[in-house]
């Protein structure tokens, strides 16, 4: 059986991006609606060292993010997050 890794999520900008430099990848946090099986609404961290995100991206624009879910261990707190690290991004001006 093959494996793979592959998330794909449509949502809007909670927050501003945060730009990325040559150190540090760009940031962005999503919110996700849900109805099913319960409405409900999800914030997901997202990093990318590809383009697509005009920084000119507002607050509740749209966005659509491929790429793979990953865990990572930051060398300060020892506590581990989950992100998606993604490999394409669409920003969709007044869509989520």
């Amino acid at each position: 059986m093959d494996c793979f890794n592959l998330v794909v999520i449509a949502g809007r900008l909670a927050v501003p991006p945060e730009p990325g430099d040559g150190h540090a990848p760009a940031r962005l946090l999503l919110t996700v609606q849900s109805e099913h099986p319960t409405p409900r609404v999800d914030l997901l961290p997202v990093v990318t060292d590809v383009g697509g995100l005009p920084l000119a991206a507002c607050v509740g624009d749209g966005v659509w993010v491929a790429g793979s879910l990953q865990r990572r261990f930051p060398n300060t707190s020892g506590r581990s997050r989950l992100e998606v690290v993604a490999h394409h991004i669409e920003h969709k001006p007044g869509t989520g």
